[in-house]
This record gives structure tokens, C-alpha cells and sequence, in this order.
């Protein structure tokens, strides 16, 4: 399924790309990576990175969303930074890449807090077995291509 996954993002980067009418050995150069690189991801014999999904929202605004599950647009609009007006206002998926970004960096850089949020994960995945459980039924109800995961 891996493999599967795999070229359907590929698949989605190629059509974002073309999407923007930019070659490919033009688009690599713009993730600092090689031509035949984005081609194996592209063709999803390759996975990209964090470091290249990270490219993909920081210069194309990228919906990480559409990339890993087909739905929603392509792109995300930049967000303006302002606190939340009230209490009641959710974050957006761009605050949540905004932490996963800083969540990466302290994972990559800071063996103390790699350990901690494994350690927490690990806990709170044990604490929430079954609520966790039922999200991942229900996910798999919504998303009946990604059951055999």
C-alpha cells in the first residue's frame, strides 16, 4: 500500500507542477533536489521528504492536505498573522504546519525533545486506545482507499 501511496503523491506533485506550468528539471531546481529525484517522485518510486513537503508549502503554498488524500485544492492561501479574535475560532491547517514545522526542527536538532514526544505519543496512544481506535474506523469509513494501512 506504501508504494501505492507512494505514486499517488507523485502523481499529485506532477499535477500540481503542471499546474503551475513549470518543468520539471525547473521545478527540482526550485526544491533543491535533482531533475531524475522528482522524476522517481513523480513516477512514486521515490517518497518525498519532510524537508521537501516543507518546500512545497513554503514556495508553492501547497495544500499538504490534497497532496496526502486527493481532496480539497491544491494550493492554501498565505495566511496573514494575526491572534485569533476570539476564543471560539479554530486554527487553521496552516498554524498546524506552522507547529509540525517547529515540532520537526526540535525532533531533527534536540535528542531530549525527540525523546519526550515519542515518550508522550507513545503514552498518550496507550491512554486513548479507544477513542484513537474509533477515529481510525471512522477514518477508514471515509477513506475506504486507505484501509489496508
Amino acid at each position: 500500500m506504501k508504494m501505492k501511496n507512494n505514486k499517488l503523491k507523485g502523481q499529485r506533485i506532477k499535477k500540481i507542477r503542471k499546474h503551475l506550468g513549470i518543468k520539471q528539471h525547473d521545478f527540482a531546481q526550485s526544491l533543491d533536489i535533482t531533475g531524475g529525484y522528482l522524476s522517481e517522485i513523480e513516477t512514486g518510486k521515490k517518497k518525498p521528504g519532510i524537508e521537501i513537503l516543507n518546500k512545497l508549502i513554503d514556495r508553492y503554498y501547497v495544500n499538504i492536505a490534497y497532496l496526502f488524500t486527493g481532496k480539497g485544492s491544491y494550493f492554501i492561501q498565505p495566511e496573514k498573522e494575526q491572534p485569533f479574535e476570539s476564543e471560539s475560532k479554530q486554527p487553521s491547517i496552516g498554524d498546524d504546519i506552522k507547529i509540525l514545522k517547529e515540532m520537526q526542527w526540535y525532533i531533527d536538532n534536540i535528542p531530549v525533545v525527540r525523546y519526550a514526544i515519542i515518550e508522550f505519543f507513545k503514552s498518550y496512544l496507550y491512554d486513548k486506545r479507544g477513542m484513537i481506535e474509533q477515529e481510525v474506523e471512522n477514518f477508514k469509513k471515509e477513506n475506504p482507499d486507505e484501509k489496508n494501512k
